[in-house]
């Protein structure tokens, strides 16, 4: 979203936006699924980001960083709480200085950080996300809860974009909506696993 809304601007700074994610599992109604072809490490971001600009590229970091050299990039990473610090660190030595990055991480990446916390959605907002959601995925039942009945679920679900996500395909699943909303450890073993583990 905010690559889109930077590359729509007429006085952009970046001749070029790279966006990759590190993302190596999805959330599903059945639970966790680990995500094929998904970035490992540096030198499969190193390709995933070249191939961007390059059909086939297939170099190193070093590569991407002679691609880059005197190119005003914004490069964008997604979760990047999925890999080693050090291969981000490695990364960042390796490209020009005309690259401005955007991290987002469910854990500090250290001294270089500038926190932006992200809160729950408003109840109005996540109304009108689970009402959409619903109609999008044909559930119709759904989306013409009352209020008062969606204030509920979107209240049980934290008012989480992600969570009320997960709900709806769970509920477009067979599942049971009591049900979903009573056993969430699915949702919360996605949402706080690569923490717990990094801790």
């Amino acid at each position: 979203e905010v690559a889109y809304s930077i590359l729509d601007t007429q006085d952009s700074p970046y001749e070029c936006i790279l966006w990759a994610s590190l993302k190596a599992e999805r959330l599903t109604a059945s639970g966790v699924a680990a995500i094929s072809n998904s970035v490992r490490d540096l030198t499969g971001m190193a390709i995933s980001l070249g191939q961007t600009i390059v059909e086939g590229f297939s170099g190193s970091a070093q590569d991407l960083a002679e691609m880059l050299d005197g190119i005003q990039t914004l490069l964008i990473i997604d979760n990047l709480e999925s890999i080693d610090g050090t291969e981000v660190l490695r990364l960042y030595d390796n490209l020009p200085d005309t690259v401005n990055y955007l991290f987002t991480s469910r854990i500090g990446v250290g001294q270089s950080e500038r926190k932006f916390e992200l809160g729950p959605l408003s109840n109005r907002d996540s109304e009108a996300l689970f009402r959409s959601l619903a109609r999008a995925r044909g559930l119709d039942g759904m989306a013409k809860l009352s209020a008062e009945t969606i204030g509920i679920v979107i209240g049980r679900l934290r008012n989480s974009p992600l969570a009320i996500r997960w709900y709806l395909l769970s509920v477009e699943a067979g599942e049971r909506p009591d049900l979903a909303l009573a056993n969430q450890s699915a949702l919360l073993d996605f949402c706080v696993r690569s923490v717990f583990n990094a801790m």
